[in-house]
């Protein structure tokens, strides 16, 4: 058996650009022609930023053949810096936050959200969804306020057992649904 070579993948450019297609943000005076990684050690931002803070295994999966599968959750933390010369309402705050996590819920729904799985080629369903907003502060006498809003993805890895790809059968089993213990739910011809 040959193992294959292990192959790097770039998650926070997609992740990027999903946040930057937002149709809003400019409503909220939020300008995202500048994103990066927020720099550490500093007192406050200096731009907008995503920070991935670290994935864990939900669960794990083996055929009859010996192929791995993987699902992970990917965390990640938005900084959304927003420049005004006017007050900021609470009520705003809450619009914004509330319609970011819609926006991508609603893309979720629509397919629209960046592809993470390697488990065949990216034709499972994944699960992204952002929570926890809130209004982070303020910086007097420069009217910047920050906005920070966690964003999760569930993906899917796979580890095949040589070069040979997973009977159609097996492949056709899997449904992409989620059990409550974060197992992949299939049709009783895989293991889960």
């Amino acid at each position: 058996m040959v193992i294959p070579e292990f192959k790097t993948r770039n998650l926070t450019s997609p992740m990027m650009k999903f946040v930057q297609s937002c149709p809003f943000l400019e409503d909220y005076n939020i300008d995202l022609s500048k994103i990066g990684i927020q720099r550490v050690l500093t007192e406050k931002p200096d731009s907008n930023a995503l920070d991935y803070i670290g994935s864990f295994m939900m669960s794990k999966a083996k055929d009859i053949r010996g192929n791995r599968w993987g699902q992970r959750q990917a965390n990640f933390q938005l900084w959304l810096m927003r420049r005004s010369s006017y007050d900021v309402m609470r009520e705003e705050v809450a619009e914004f936050l509330f319609n970011f996590e819609q926006w991508v819920e609603h893309c979720q729904a629509y397919d629209l959200v960046p592809k993470l799985s390697t488990f065949y080629e990216g034709k499972v369903e994944e699960l992204m969804w952002a929570d926890n907003g809130v209004y982070f502060s303020e910086w007097e006498g420069e009217k910047i306020s920050l906005y920070m809003v966690q964003l999760h993805i569930i993906y899917f890895n796979d580890y095949p057992w040589g070069s040979a790809p997973p009977p159609e059968e097996l492949r056709a089993s899997f449904d992409g649904t989620y059990r409550f213990d974060g197992t992949i739910k299939f049709d009783g011809r895989g293991s889960t």
